[in-house]
């Protein structure tokens, strides 16, 4: 899970780490409910969803991926909107999430084959 330890190689937003961005990603679509509606930021809440989750099991494997999925969605709801600072979801915001959500897979998927073959 080193991916989601490193800094967010984001200019704009160097002091978080990926999955803070994914959580900022992740309010941000939730506070904006129509975009959930659309396709591709159902699909980005699903992936900002997943790295927030996979950030969380890297830090305590006996937790429950559906359980803490349910957790961050029961958390999100209860947030209150006057805390927030601005947020701004741009193009590079997204297309980062997406490409650490393609390493991620590439990584599990290349991991599975060396597995098999070893194995086999």
């Amino acid at each position: 899970m080193f991916l989601f330890e490193e800094k967010c190689r984001l200019k704009k937003y160097k002091k978080y780490r990926d999955c803070d961005l994914a959580w900022e990603v992740y309010k941000y679509i939730y506070r904006h409910k129509e975009l959930i509606n659309d396709k591709e930021y159902r699909s980005l809440l699903d992936v900002a969803e997943q790295i927030i989750v996979w950030h969380r099991l890297s830090h305590n494997l006996w937790d429950d991926y559906d359980g803490i999925k349910l957790f961050y969605r029961r958390y999100v709801s209860m947030l209150n909107d006057e805390d927030e600072k601005p947020f701004v979801l741009s193009e590079s915001v997204k297309n980062h999430l997406f490409l650490i959500k393609q390493k991620h897979d590439e990584t599990i998927k290349n991991r599975f084959i060396a597995f098999l073959k070893e194995k086999y």
